[in-house]
Protein backbone atom coordinates (compact mmCIF):
# COMPACT_ATOMS: atom_id res chain seq x y z
CA UNK A 1 0.00 0.00 0.00
CA UNK A 2 1.44 3.36 -1.02
CA UNK A 3 1.20 6.37 1.24
CA UNK A 4 1.72 10.10 0.75
CA UNK A 5 2.46 12.92 3.20
CA UNK A 6 0.48 16.06 2.39
CA UNK A 7 1.97 19.24 3.84
CA UNK A 8 -0.28 21.76 5.58
CA UNK A 9 2.19 24.64 5.53
CA UNK A 10 0.94 28.17 4.95
CA UNK A 11 4.05 29.89 3.65
CA UNK A 12 7.75 30.17 4.50
CA UNK A 13 10.45 32.41 5.98
CA UNK A 14 13.51 33.26 3.91
CA UNK A 15 16.74 33.56 5.92
CA UNK A 16 20.12 34.77 4.72
CA UNK A 17 23.27 36.48 5.99
CA UNK A 18 24.22 40.05 5.10
CA UNK A 19 27.99 40.53 4.65
CA UNK A 20 30.12 43.01 6.61
CA UNK A 21 30.65 45.38 3.68
CA UNK A 22 26.91 46.11 3.87
CA UNK A 23 26.55 45.86 7.67
CA UNK A 24 29.41 48.17 8.63
CA UNK A 25 28.10 51.29 6.81
CA UNK A 26 24.64 50.67 8.27
CA UNK A 27 26.02 50.56 11.81
CA UNK A 28 28.08 53.69 11.21
CA UNK A 29 24.95 55.48 10.03
CA UNK A 30 22.88 54.20 12.97
CA UNK A 31 25.56 55.26 15.48
CA UNK A 32 25.20 58.80 14.15
CA UNK A 33 21.40 58.55 14.07
CA UNK A 34 21.35 57.60 17.75
CA UNK A 35 23.40 60.67 18.68
CA UNK A 36 21.50 63.09 16.44
CA UNK A 37 18.91 65.07 18.40
CA UNK A 38 17.03 65.69 15.12
CA UNK A 39 16.53 62.00 14.38
CA UNK A 40 12.90 61.10 13.70
CA UNK A 41 11.27 58.61 16.08
CA UNK A 42 9.34 55.75 14.50
CA UNK A 43 7.86 54.69 17.84
CA UNK A 44 4.36 56.09 17.24
CA UNK A 45 3.94 53.63 14.35
CA UNK A 46 5.12 50.57 16.32
CA UNK A 47 4.10 48.37 19.25
CA UNK A 48 7.58 47.92 20.72
CA UNK A 49 7.98 48.34 24.49
CA UNK A 50 11.26 50.17 24.21
CA UNK A 51 12.13 52.14 27.35
CA UNK A 52 15.91 52.04 27.37
CA UNK A 53 16.46 52.36 23.64
CA UNK A 54 14.96 54.01 20.57
CA UNK A 55 13.08 53.23 17.37
CA UNK A 56 14.23 55.56 14.60
CA UNK A 57 13.12 56.25 11.03
CA UNK A 58 15.77 55.42 8.43
CA UNK A 59 15.95 57.42 5.22
CA UNK A 60 15.95 55.09 2.17
CA UNK A 61 17.94 57.81 0.39
CA UNK A 62 20.85 57.54 2.84
CA UNK A 63 23.82 56.35 0.78
CA UNK A 64 25.07 54.05 3.55
CA UNK A 65 21.89 51.96 3.35
CA UNK A 66 21.64 51.87 -0.45
CA UNK A 67 23.37 48.49 -0.77
CA UNK A 68 21.03 47.09 1.85
CA UNK A 69 17.97 48.44 0.00
CA UNK A 70 19.23 46.64 -3.10
CA UNK A 71 19.64 43.46 -1.04
CA UNK A 72 16.05 43.74 0.23
CA UNK A 73 14.76 44.14 -3.33
CA UNK A 74 16.74 41.16 -4.62
CA UNK A 75 15.64 38.93 -1.72
CA UNK A 76 12.02 40.02 -2.12
CA UNK A 77 11.97 39.11 -5.82
CA UNK A 78 13.56 35.77 -4.94
CA UNK A 79 10.87 35.20 -2.30
CA UNK A 80 8.12 36.09 -4.79
CA UNK A 81 9.47 33.71 -7.44
CA UNK A 82 10.13 30.91 -4.97
CA UNK A 83 6.63 31.14 -3.50
CA UNK A 84 4.91 30.88 -6.88
CA UNK A 85 7.18 28.01 -7.89
CA UNK A 86 6.26 26.05 -4.73
CA UNK A 87 2.60 27.00 -5.04
CA UNK A 88 2.41 26.04 -8.70
CA UNK A 89 1.05 29.46 -9.66
CA UNK A 90 2.36 32.25 -11.83
CA UNK A 91 1.68 35.94 -12.26
CA UNK A 92 1.90 37.19 -15.86
CA UNK A 93 2.51 40.74 -14.70
CA UNK A 94 5.97 41.99 -13.79
CA UNK A 95 6.47 43.34 -10.29
CA UNK A 96 8.17 46.42 -8.89
CA UNK A 97 9.57 45.89 -5.41
CA UNK A 98 9.04 48.96 -3.25
CA UNK A 99 10.55 49.32 0.24
CA UNK A 100 7.60 51.00 1.92
CA UNK A 101 9.35 51.96 5.14
CA UNK A 102 12.47 51.09 7.08
CA UNK A 103 13.47 51.78 10.68
CA UNK A 104 16.00 50.83 13.36
CA UNK A 105 15.26 49.27 16.75
CA UNK A 106 17.81 49.85 19.52
CA UNK A 107 17.04 47.59 22.49
CA UNK A 108 18.66 47.34 25.91
CA UNK A 109 17.93 45.22 28.97
CA UNK A 110 14.17 44.87 29.50
CA UNK A 111 13.13 46.15 26.06
CA UNK A 112 10.91 43.86 23.99
CA UNK A 113 8.34 43.61 21.18
CA UNK A 114 4.99 41.96 21.95
CA UNK A 115 3.24 39.70 19.44
CA UNK A 116 2.37 41.68 16.31
CA UNK A 117 2.38 41.75 12.52
CA UNK A 118 2.95 44.49 9.93
CA UNK A 119 0.85 46.39 7.39
CA UNK A 120 1.77 46.95 3.75
CA UNK A 121 0.15 49.08 1.03
CA UNK A 122 -0.22 46.13 -1.37
CA UNK A 123 -2.09 42.87 -0.81
CA UNK A 124 1.12 40.95 -1.43
CA UNK A 125 3.52 42.31 1.16
CA UNK A 126 6.65 41.20 2.94
CA UNK A 127 8.33 42.29 6.14
CA UNK A 128 11.86 41.73 7.30
CA UNK A 129 14.37 41.98 10.14
CA UNK A 130 18.14 42.38 9.97
CA UNK A 131 20.31 42.11 13.10
CA UNK A 132 23.33 44.43 13.08
CA UNK A 133 24.36 44.15 16.77
CA UNK A 134 23.78 41.35 19.28
CA UNK A 135 25.21 41.47 22.84
CA UNK A 136 27.11 38.46 24.26
CA UNK A 137 24.40 37.98 26.90
CA UNK A 138 22.02 36.90 24.10
CA UNK A 139 24.55 34.94 22.06
CA UNK A 140 25.71 32.89 25.05
CA UNK A 141 22.27 32.32 26.58
CA UNK A 142 20.29 29.11 26.19
CA UNK A 143 16.93 30.54 27.32
CA UNK A 144 14.41 32.59 25.33
CA UNK A 145 16.08 35.84 26.45
CA UNK A 146 16.49 38.13 23.47
CA UNK A 147 15.12 35.62 20.97
CA UNK A 148 12.85 36.24 18.00
CA UNK A 149 9.77 34.03 17.72
CA UNK A 150 7.52 33.60 14.68
CA UNK A 151 4.01 32.37 15.49
CA UNK A 152 2.04 30.89 12.59
CA UNK A 153 -0.69 29.00 14.44
CA UNK A 154 -2.11 27.92 17.77
CA UNK A 155 -0.09 25.31 19.67
CA UNK A 156 -2.17 23.70 22.44
CA UNK A 157 -0.56 22.49 25.64
CA UNK A 158 -1.22 18.90 24.54
CA UNK A 159 1.13 19.45 21.57
CA UNK A 160 2.44 16.19 20.12
CA UNK A 161 -0.11 14.18 22.12
CA UNK A 162 -2.69 15.37 19.58
CA UNK A 163 -0.39 14.94 16.54
CA UNK A 164 0.25 18.66 16.24
CA UNK A 165 3.65 20.09 15.40
CA UNK A 166 4.80 23.30 17.08
CA UNK A 167 3.21 26.27 15.36
CA UNK A 168 6.10 28.63 16.05
CA UNK A 169 9.78 29.02 15.23
CA UNK A 170 12.24 30.48 17.74
CA UNK A 171 15.42 32.09 16.39
CA UNK A 172 18.40 33.32 18.36
CA UNK A 173 19.65 36.59 16.82
CA UNK A 174 23.11 36.69 15.28
CA UNK A 175 24.84 39.62 13.59
CA UNK A 176 24.10 39.65 9.88
CA UNK A 177 21.05 37.40 10.06
CA UNK A 178 18.17 38.63 7.92
CA UNK A 179 14.66 37.17 7.89
CA UNK A 180 12.07 37.87 5.19
CA UNK A 181 8.46 36.77 5.72
CA UNK A 182 4.82 37.55 4.81
CA UNK A 183 3.73 40.76 6.50
CA UNK A 184 0.76 38.96 8.12
CA UNK A 185 3.05 36.58 10.03
CA UNK A 186 2.90 37.33 13.75
CA UNK A 187 6.19 37.57 15.60
CA UNK A 188 7.61 38.79 18.89
CA UNK A 189 11.00 39.58 20.44
CA UNK A 190 11.74 38.60 24.03
CA UNK A 191 13.46 40.92 26.54
CA UNK A 192 16.94 40.16 27.81
CA UNK A 193 19.09 40.96 30.84
CA UNK A 194 22.63 42.22 30.90
CA UNK A 195 24.81 44.78 29.16
CA UNK A 196 24.84 45.68 25.51
CA UNK A 197 22.55 46.65 22.66
CA UNK A 198 20.43 44.42 20.48
CA UNK A 199 20.21 46.42 17.26
CA UNK A 200 18.00 45.54 14.32
CA UNK A 201 16.67 47.09 11.14
CA UNK A 202 13.07 46.33 10.20
CA UNK A 203 11.26 47.04 6.95
CA UNK A 204 8.13 46.45 4.89
CA UNK A 205 7.99 45.66 1.19
CA UNK A 206 5.25 46.25 -1.42
CA UNK A 207 4.83 44.46 -4.76
CA UNK A 208 3.37 46.78 -7.39
CA UNK A 209 2.26 45.63 -10.84
CA UNK A 210 4.40 47.39 -13.44
CA UNK A 211 1.26 48.52 -15.27
CA UNK A 212 -0.13 50.03 -12.04
CA UNK A 213 3.10 51.88 -11.31
CA UNK A 214 3.61 53.26 -14.81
Amino acid sequence: MQTELISMQQSFILKSTVPNHILDPINQYLDQLLEDAKSISHADKLVGRIKGGKQLTISPQEKRVKLFINTIQEMSLSYYQHFHKINGTSNPLGKIVDVQDIWSVHCYAGDYNPLHNHLCDTLQGLSGILYTKVPPTIQENTTLDGCLEFVFGRTPATGSLTFMFSQSSIRRPAVGDIYLFPNWLEHMVYPFDGEGERRSVAFNVNFWDIETSA
